[in-house]
């Protein structure tokens, strides 16, 4: 009796066994369909998630009616995109940061860095901003030809029928002191001011024994007169910009060439006038001229210019262009649908194939941002991942 009375208070000290129910095969099936939507729903918010990065990456960043907007620029935390009636500030994250209105009949707009200068060719307004604000506005007594700008803030315009002469240009710091004066009868075409900010050249074109004469000048602020005056028989120079130093990259309707600081003078690549497409020059680094070859639209040719304007590569497409551009270190070859980013060397990092039609294009900080008609999308410039982001 003792001994079953210890096991029995043995069993009762001992651990409890526990209960087992029996699950019915009805809510098994339960538990499984409510794991299987749980599942579910965590695939597709994750999924949404992705989708939501996608579209961050390759899609509209910017809602806006592409027929007005007349140009795009690169502007340090996004893009500048001049409409018909406002300069609109958009970052990286499709966000509007100011919106300037304009009442220019033919606006122009240059960027550089932080700064952005805009004037109505033809008329006497211009204004400079910075940081998207405005930082300063003039009306002048003649129409505005030509302007430009520095990061530096330096920036230059050309006034056209002013004080008597044909062509008055005026160079200032960003402060408003005035680094250099110059005039001339000739027209003014275009005008350069050089990153330093000390130099500024300048292309003129007149008629001269029934053909056309393009000039280019360079000049020092420190000096009174020019450093040189190259001519051009025949050719009209429509752009140039500083190549790096003193050096001058000169775009003509018959050919590229490169300026030294002592006005030497080298072919890059030549065409004739109906050959020549798209070109871009980006100041003080790279340079980029397509070609129809013979007037071929599906016959082209791309000459890409590296920093300095050293060296000169080529890459011949089947189709026709319809825009090029150069960046500090990179180019775009557009094909409507298709863009191509080839890197300095020539070599391809990206294609990027779109639902629409690229209206302009400009890269900055490192993205390509495209206007397409239902608005402004933006892409990585290499084809790896999360590099849209």
């Amino acid at each position: 009796m003792e001994n079953e009375k210890t096991e029995a208070q043995f069993e009762q000290k001992g651990p409890k066994k526990r209960e087992t129910k029996k699950i019915s095969p009805l809510m098994l099936i339960g538990i499984a369909a409510l794991v299987l939507l749980v599942v579910i729903a965590a695939a597709i918010a994750v999924a949404d998630r992705a989708d939501t990065a996608d579209n961050n990456r390759t899609h509209g960043v910017y809602t806006i009616n592409s027929e007005s907007v007349l140009d795009l620029g690169a502007y340090t935390s996004g893009v500048a995109v001049l409409t018909s009636n406002s300069v609109d500030y958009v970052d990286s994250f499709g966000n509007l940061m100011s919106a300037n209105e304009h009442t220019y009949t033919n606006p122009v707009m240059i960027t550089s860095g932080k700064n952005l200068v805009l004037y109505d060719r033809g008329g006497n307004l211009m204004k400079i901003e910075k940081n998207a604000s405005l930082y300063k506005s003039f009306t002048f007594d003649a129409p505005v030809s030509c302007a430009d700008i520095t990061a530096n803030g330096t920036y230059a315009y050309v006034l056209n029928g002013d004080s008597g002469y044909q062509s008055h240009l005026f160079v200032y710091s960003y402060k408003g002191k005035k680094l250099f004066e110059w005039s001339s009868a000739e027209y003014v075409v275009r005008v350069s001011v050089s990153d330093s900010g000390n130099s500024a050249a300048v292309s003129t074109v007149s008629v001269e024994n029934a053909d056309t004469l393009s000039k280019v000048y360079l000049f020092q602020f420190n000096k009174n007169t020019y450093d040189y005056v190259e001519e051009f028989i025949g050719e009209t120079v429509f752009d140039i910009d500083f190549a790096g130093g003193k050096k001058l990259a000169v775009l003509t309707d018959r050919g590229a060439y490169l300026m030294t600081a002592k006005g030497e003078r080298s072919a890059l690549c030549e065409y004739s006038a109906n050959e020549l497409n798209h070109t871009d020059l980006k100041k003080g680094s790279l340079g980029i001229v397509s070609v129809n070859l013979y007037g071929d639209t599906n016959n082209t040719k791309v000459y890409l210019f590296d920093k300095g304007y050293k060296n000169v590569s080529e890459q011949s497409y089947q189709n026709a262009i319809s825009g090029v551009i150069a960046d500090l270190s990179y180019y775009a070859v557009i094909f409507d649908k298709e863009i191509y980013i080839l890197n300095t060397k020539g070599i391809e990092t990206r294609h990027i194939q779109l639902d629409e039609i690229c209206m302009d294009a400009v890269v900055s900080g490192g993205k390509l941002y495209v206007l397409t008609s239902g608005g402004i999308q933006h892409f990585g410039l290499h084809e790896t991942v999360g590099d849209d982001k």
